[in-house]
């Protein structure tokens, strides 16, 4: 159910961030399930650089990720309510290799 699919986005998140160098946006719809990602994402030891969680409920982060520019390897686990990705800000590097 529920974990399976976590782990099927995580893998992937984990295969474009870590293996392709990109920064990758994973939109959720409840917390509880970008709360389940972030973690699973940062379990493994071939995680990515950076996994912010930016939620509505989460306002540290929130303050924190569009102060820096994503970089390559950086994950963003928001829920919908949190932010679609247009508060972001990517490096060069990122934008050459497709973006957010």
């Amino acid at each position: 159910g529920r974990k399976l699919w976590g782990e099927a986005v995580a893998l992937r998140a984990r295969e474009e961030s870590v293996r392709l160098g990109r920064a990758v946006l994973v939109v959720c719809e409840h917390v509880v399930d970008a709360e389940m990602i972030k973690e699973l994402l940062e379990s493994p030891k071939d995680s990515p650089k950076n996994v912010f969680l930016y939620t509505r409920d989460d306002i540290e982060e929130q303050r924190r990720v569009p102060e820096r520019e994503l970089q390559g390897g950086d994950v963003v686990v928001a829920t919908n309510l949190g932010g679609r990705g247009t508060d972001f800000r990517v490096s060069r590097e990122v934008a050459g290799r497709g973006g957010l």
